[in-house]
């Protein structure tokens, strides 16, 4: 038998059936998963197997990383010591986490699976960075380019190292993580596709200096990006900028404009909320407050966010104040109040933990009487 045939023969053989079908990947704007087998995953692009059409051979395919919306990987792939660890990550016990990655790391180094090693790198590193050991994450992510140089989390690891500079308030090495930044995406040929990420990131380094004027320059060109996640990050830039520069008659026309519109994202939109509850809490109306800060609230929120936490404390602290403002012979409101402030602090330390708001919601509930 030729030796190509061999070859041929030998690639195939890996990909079983049961084991070749059990990955998935989910482009965006469909629902539909393809069923295949990942060979690898980049910053650029994805890799897979799947047979097309009635063609018994498999065969290979590439995706942009952008174009996808979710991956999954087959039970049989994914480490139990993996699985472990992210179940404890959700449980905020990062150092046994970090043990149970590094196991991870060392199944799929053994099982030759080149996709895996990148996520426990990478959730090593911001286990690290939840418990406060910065310079050890540094070093995590540089273990993670050392290994996996063209990561599918390159955007992430320079999102979380900017994020630790401007923790440290050292701008001097947040400005020099954006120039590293940019020019590695270029050097990936991925400029031109992230420089609106980077441009978010000048803007927000722009906002630390108070330099308020240049970063809401930055995020009105943004606002309506063709990358929807450019565009979220773009709005609610401009919110936080408008607000921390008291530009409150600019800050209440633009959310009003955002929850009129027809804005999906419901980040834009509890922000948008947020900001008309502080408007309705300064002029006293604190009833109107409470509505606003609730309609933020009630929108479904698929992950933490600032903007979810800090409706949960305006709710709680405009509850508490509608409380506190009833006359004598409204009791029954009063309690009831009362107890939904209280409720709406249990859920912000709940969700959110030692949140910087809670002890100033809790002194709003303190003051009923």
């Amino acid at each position: 038998m030729p030796d190509i045939c061999l070859a041929l023969i030998a690639l195939l053989l890996p990909l079983a059936p049961q084991a070749v079908y059990e990955d998935k990947i989910t482009k965006k704007g469909t629902d539909e998963p393809i069923s295949c087998r990942i060979l690898n995953e980049t910053c650029r692009e994805i890799e897979y197997m799947v047979k097309l059409g009635s063609s018994p051979v498999p065969q290979k395919q590439t995706l942009p990383t952008g174009d996808v919306e979710r991956v999954e990987y087959g039970t049989n792939r994914v480490s139990s010591n993996y699985n472990q660890a992210m179940r404890l990550m959700g449980e905020e016990n990062y150092k046994d986490a970090i043990t149970l990655l590094e196991r991870a790391v060392s199944d799929w180094l053994k099982d030759k699976d080149p996709s895996q090693p990148q996520y426990a790198y990478y959730h090593k590193a911001v286990c690290l960075e939840r418990i406060g050991k910065l310079e050890d994450a540094e070093k995590a992510y540089a273990d993670l380019f050392k290994n996996c140089p063209d990561t599918k989390f390159f955007q992430e690891i320079y999102y979380n190292k900017f994020n630790n500079a401007l923790r440290k308030g050292d701008h001097a090495a947040a400005s020099a993580i954006i120039s590293k930044f940019q020019s590695e995406a270029a050097s990936k040929r991925l400029g031109n596709k992230l420089q609106g990420e980077i441009d978010m990131l000048n803007a927000t380094l722009l906002e630390t200096k108070k330099q308020w004027p240049a970063a809401m320059a930055i995020y009105a060109r943004y606002e309506n990006d063709a990358n929807p996640a450019v565009a979220e990050m773009a709005t609610l830039g401009l919110l936080n900028a408008m607000r921390q520069s008291g530009k409150s008659g600019d800050l209440r026309s633009k959310s009003n404009s955002l929850v009129k519109g027809s804005t999906s994202s419901p980040r834009v939109l509890t922000a948008a909320y947020n900001a008309l509850g502080d408007y309705e809490l300064s002029i006293g109306k604190n009833r109107e407050a409470m509505l606003c800060f609730l309609r933020g609230v009630v929108l479904y929120q698929p992950k933490r966010t600032p903007e979810y936490e800090y409706a949960l404390y305006g709710a709680a602290v405009a509850m508490a104040r509608f409380a506190t403002e009833q006359p004598p012979e409204n009791k029954e409101v009063k309690a009831r109040y009362k107890g939904r402030a209280l409720e709406n602090v249990s859920m912000l330390v709940g969700m959110y933990g030692a949140s910087r708001y809670a002890k100033e919601a809790q002194a709003e509930c303190d003051k009923i009487k």
